[in-house]
């Protein structure tokens, strides 16, 4: 989730220059890969104990809990086998953009948010996270603020 977070980051500060759609698809597909990689590792058994781990974000009391268990890395193996598809296809895609400094810090930011709701171990993180993936999701399809259908579309989903 890190290294999406901060290929965010990336997608700011590189987003007008020639290639930056090759250099944040290829790392995000990179990231999924070795998200999926992680997950199929858990599923085979290679990690067949739960991995739990809390940071001190959010509550003071409560702070951030995240958990890889069976259940979770099923389905972050569909979430980043998907984003990993997706990703390849960003790369040709990504070629065409018309302006990509609005869509390249939200790309990686929607998938870290979506690894993060499969992961949340109680519901303060997951409402977090849950809403973090859904605002990445709302600047992605805003990213084309131009088109109506675009426009119709995210203000729906509020």
């Amino acid at each position: 989730m890190v290294v999406l977070l901060g290929t965010a980051c990336l997608g700011i500060a590189i987003g007008r220059t020639r290639g930056a759609g090759t250099i944040v698809y290829g790392v995000c597909g990179l990231a999924s890969l070795a998200g999926l990689g992680v997950a199929l590792l858990q599923l085979l058994g290679a990690g067949a104990i739960a991995q739990a781990v809390t940071l001190p974000l959010g509550l003071p009391w409560l702070g951030a809990n995240f958990r890889l268990d069976m259940l979770a890395a099923f389905f972050l193996v569909v979430v980043n086998l998907g984003a990993a598809a997706a990703c390849l296809f960003g790369i040709g895609y990504g070629r065409h953009e018309i302006a990509p400094e609005r869509v390249l810090p939200f790309y990686p930011a929607f998938l870290a948010g979506m690894n993060l709701v499969v992961l949340a171990d109680d519901a303060f993180t997951f409402l977090v996270s849950w809403e973090f993936m859904s605002l990445t999701s709302w600047a992605l399809v805003m990213s084309h603020h131009r088109i109506r259908d675009n426009v119709y579309a995210a203000t729906s989903i509020c």
